[in-house]
């Protein structure tokens, strides 16, 4: 008889349970504590490969600043040029775009900037901005435009970048 009150009660109550659940798992998103448990479980990626974006844009600044001297002939087009950093899953380290108004960019891949140290960002910035000149790949790993990357030679601009 004991069982048979229980499952007395807890029929009763059951569509009250479950009409809990639905609107906790409905309202999952907006509720505070399960947006922070979510927050916490993931960090943003500036936060899990520990950023340091002032360092990192002064030696993209150094290069983007030593590249008319480091390039003969130095003419990229740009009305501007604006360091970035971004996030790109993968392998690709560093990169350059183009937009409208004949503003250029050259952007850090955060995957890869904390294996990085300055002179390693003031390179590949370097790097960077010759392909905004037109230059292409070159096989002399002593060229600032060779690729795949290698850390040395630094190229004298980025030998003291901060």
């Amino acid at each position: 008889m004991a069982v048979a009150g229980l499952t007395g009660r807890i029929l009763k109550i059951a569509p009250v349970l479950l009409a809990a659940v639905v609107a906790a798992l409905a309202a999952g998103a907006d509720d505070a504590s399960f947006a922070k448990a979510r927050m916490s479980a993931r960090q943003p990626p500036e936060k899990r490969i520990g950023l340091r974006p002032g360092l990192q844009l002064a030696a993209m600044r150094t290069a983007i600043a030593a590249a008319p001297q480091t390039f003969s002939g130095f003419d990229s087009k740009c009305a501007r040029t604006t360091p970035v950093i971004a996030f790109v899953e993968g392998r690709t380290m560093a990169g350059n775009f183009r937009d409208q108004q004949q503003g250029c960019y050259v952007w850090l891949n955060l995957a890869h900037a904390p294996l990085l140290n300055a002179q390693e960002i003031c390179k590949l910035t370097l790097h960077e901005m010759g392909h905004l000149t037109g230059l292409q790949h070159a096989s002399d790993p002593e060229d600032v435009m060779y690729s795949p990357f290698e850390a040395q030679p630094i190229p004298a601009a980025c030998a003291e970048p901060l």
